[in-house]
């Protein structure tokens, strides 16, 4: 028994990633990007600085083989990542 596969789809391709393989600091920048953070405010929000900012969006889409910031804001919409309004994110990724 493998670790579950999470498998995207966006534009014309499906990519696959182990489940849940952002760490907590990337959920939080996909959720602060998803509504509508420049990296700037992130970068105020999260205490950190704006190269850190832009290592960890590289990382995310990466990982997600993502390459518009709008496949980012789908991703966070489709797996249900929550504002930080709306409370902690959840622990599994939902599958697509």
């Amino acid at each position: 028994m493998g670790v579950p596969t999470l498998r995207i789809h966006v534009g014309r391709s499906t990519t696959a990633f182990s489940d849940c393989d952002l760490t907590d600091r990337e959920r939080q920048l996909v959720q602060l990007i998803a509504e509508g953070k420049m990296n700037k405010q992130v970068e105020n929000i999260l205490n950190i600085s704006i190269k850190t900012v832009e290592a960890h969006r590289s990382s995310v889409m990466q990982k997600l083989n993502l390459r518009t910031t709008a496949e980012l804001v789908r991703y966070a919409v489709r797996n249900k990542l929550p504002t930080r309004r709306e409370g902690p994110a959840p622990h599994r990724c939902r599958l697509i």
